[in-house]
């Protein structure tokens, strides 16, 4: 029985997650620093380390209601050439779930511009949205990371 590891996170109480392979790391809250006239589901950028990550805010992203916690934590994936903060309320677990409960997301439930959603994990009663990084940004939202990362790095 083949095991397929994932970072589950929860967004207003529904539970997402992404391959742990994608994740470079799991980080408390983080200063995010605004980026005027960016994207406007690029949050920000934040200073992890040395290094200059652009910040998603997913539930922006994913058309959320806005929902405040108490705390936030980002989650760190690899994204093309660099690394992408995920914005989550809370990151609950590295699950362990059976290649055979991942199937592919229904296609009535997919629509236009979530390319990011492929897949979808069963877990009990409990279904867990699967997040592709890779197809995460749009083109312009990449292009517009990309350069709030550059312009940032050369100051």
């Amino acid at each position: 029985m083949a095991m397929f590891q994932a970072v589950v996170f929860k967004l207003n109480e529904k539970k997402y997650g992404v391959d742990i392979g994608f994740v470079n790391s799991i980080e408390k809250e983080q200063k995010v620093i605004k980026v005027p006239n960016s994207s406007t589901s690029i949050k920000g950028i934040v200073n992890l380390r040395g290094e200059v990550i652009p910040v998603i805010d997913l539930k922006d992203k994913f058309g959320l209601d806005y929902e405040p916690g108490e705390n936030t934590e980002m989650i760190i994936v690899n994204h093309g050439d660099g690394k992408l903060g995920l914005e989550v309320d809370i990151v609950n677990e590295i699950h362990n779930i059976d290649a055979d409960d991942i199937v592919d997301l229904p296609i009535i439930a997919k629509g236009d511009g979530v390319e990011y959603f492929e897949r979808v994990a069963k877990d009990k009663e409990d279904l867990i949205i699967m997040v592709n990084p890779d197809k995460l940004l749009s083109d312009a939202e990449a292009d517009s990371a990309a350069a709030i990362v550059e312009s940032t790095s050369a100051e």
